[in-house]
């Protein structure tokens, strides 16, 4: 069984007490038929996500966002909007989780993902950007990229740590799943993110230390010097604004992620599954 998240225990959290609370329904769901074409349609997205600015300048739909990928499964459920978009990885950990839904298989774009520097060490950023030339050449490359975009869903594999001279200290997101997320059992995190972080430090002689965090107070982090580096779905998407602001170095694009639209297949089959493993 693939290890849930802790973002999809709120999904569930928040979906169980509106089947509780009793919902109303607004009008009933539009089935999509052409991704590329919406006529109008609903979706929701988890607010400035990967989806949100991708979304945001197409004219043949509804955008409706919520503060968090939860509050837009929960308002999927209950009508309030005909589909949402999510990153593929996700919405297979969606579907585990909720019965009655689907994914429609098509993606509607592919986001690239990157990590955040501190704007004080552009050395750091090159260092980083040097490996990524490197590091896509490799199998460790191909075999990360594999299980991103398994139909089964991501699994974390762990790079060990060889240690180094130097710490660098890493803002993680903590509800970024796949890019990173807390594992309970371990105490540690887990992710794309993490394992592409340990396989540069391995490479340039560096030591990694992680902290979960919002995403508000990781970007501040890596601003302010708190962190040396943050990540946690950091979407090629958000470069211009990143660059405009000047909070943070951005490294180039290092791994593939498909954008897809989730809707209801069959409203009477609507069950949550709470997840037991996190």
């Amino acid at each position: 069984m693939k290890k849930r998240t802790v973002a999809l225990c709120l999904v569930a959290a928040i979906l169980l007490c509106s089947l509780l609370c009793g919902c109303n329904q607004i009008r009933n769901a539009r089935p999509i038929t052409d991704v590329h074409k919406l006529d109008g349609q609903r979706v929701g997205v988890g607010l400035a996500w990967g989806p949100d600015y991708l979304l945001t300048s197409r004219d043949d739909l509804t955008l409706m966002r919520y503060n968090n990928v939860a509050g837009a499964v929960t308002a999927l459920c209950y009508n309030q909007v005909d589909a949402i978009a999510v990153e593929q990885p996700l919405a297979v950990d969606i579907l585990a989780s909720i019965d009655g839904l689907r994914c429609i298989e098509e993606p509607i774009a592919e986001d690239r993902m990157a990590v955040l520097v501190n704007p004080e060490q552009p050395e750091l950023q090159e260092e980083l950007d040097a490996f990524i030339d490197e590091f896509i050449t490799t199998e460790d490359y191909t075999d990360l990229v594999t299980r991103i975009q398994d139909p089964e869903g991501y699994e974390f594999q762990l790079v060990p740590l060889t240690g180094g001279a130097r710490v660098l200290h890493v803002g993680a997101v903590a509800d970024g799943y796949p890019f990173t997320y807390p594992n309970p059992e371990t105490d540690s995190f887990e992710g794309t993110d993490v394992e592409f972080l340990c396989h540069f430090a391995n490479a340039y002689g560096y030591d990694l230390v992680f902290y979960g965090d919002t995403w508000e107070s990781m970007e501040m982090g890596v601003q302010y010097g708190s962190y040396d580096i943050g990540c946690g779905g950091i979407s090629e998407l958000y470069r211009a604004d990143i660059e405009r602001s000047g909070s943070a170095l951005m490294t180039k694009s290092f791994f593939p992620v498909n954008i897809v639209f989730i809707e209801v297949a069959d409203r009477d089959e609507l069950k949550v599954k709470i997840p037991i493993e996190y």
